[in-house]
């Protein structure tokens, strides 16, 4: 997590720090705070904690681009290094959920499989890999239209010659939303519908659950008790009249 964590720091802020913002920037509180971008990876890695290493760290990396655009429009004008910064900060997430991600309960019994896989589930994997490869090529083009379009970027300059750099950072912010949008409301959607299998069958397990949470029975119980005790007096009444 260190290794991985400290490849994105200098990805992102020590490398264009040196090359881009020396000359603005150079005096102890730019040090301090290009340095402050380390702590809660430190704490994080020490602790174990996911919200440090997820959460605190990135928003730390944003401080030194807030105070220097720069850092960001010229060291990641490139689509190569964009790329390069994008996959670092991926294996740096990937790699704290795989470290962080708590031991699966060992099972009672293991039994090898001999048959060979099912079509179905084959379909299913393919499936699966053709909705990461368009989430995926999705999130690229986004980024893409935003940052190396040439004619958006030439748009934009018209627009905002001298906020730019501050329009395009609002802009990915943008395609970042869409694209979690779009995510959660169609792939995720379908990953859903296509996991639960059966829909007749999940809607009886599903009021199956609600009805077994109920702390007071069905109306159907109350009237199945009155037939009965109706039916045990009139079987009592011919009995014995």
């Amino acid at each position: 997590m260190l290794v991985l964590g400290t490849n994105v720091w200098l990805t992102l802020v020590v490398v264009p720090a040196l090359f881009v913002a020396r000359d603005a920037h150079a005096g102890p509180a730019w040090t301090l705070l290009v340095g402050a971008a380390l702590v809660p990876l430190v704490v994080g890695a020490l602790t174990g904690s996911s919200s440090w290493l997820l959460l605190g760290f990135p928003a730390a990396l944003l401080m030194p681009l807030a105070v220097e655009p720069r850092l960001v429009s010229e060291h990641l004008g490139s689509p190569l290094a964009f790329t390069v910064a994008a996959a670092g900060i991926f294996a740096h997430c990937f790699g704290v959920a795989t470290l962080l991600m708590p031991p699966a309960p060992r099972p009672h019994a293991v039994r090898a499989l001999a048959a060979p896989l099912a079509p179905r589930w084959r379909r299913r994997e393919r499936l699966y890999a053709a909705f990461a490869l368009l989430s995926f090529l999705l999130a690229a083009r986004l980024v893409h239209a935003v940052n190396f379009n040439a004619r958006n970027r030439a748009y934009l300059r018209e627009l905002y010659p001298a906020r730019e750099t501050l329009i395009v950072a609002v802009l990915n912010l943008g395609a970042l939303a869409l694209w979690a949008a779009i995510f959660h409301g169609c792939f995720l959607w379908l990953l859903k519908r296509h996991r639960e299998g059966d829909r007749d069958l999940t809607y009886e397990l599903r009021q199956l659950r609600a009805d077994a949470a109920r702390t007071t029975p069905r109306p159907l119980f109350y009237l199945s008790v009155a037939g009965a005790l109706l039916f045990m007096g009139l079987f009592a009444a011919l009995r014995y009249r």
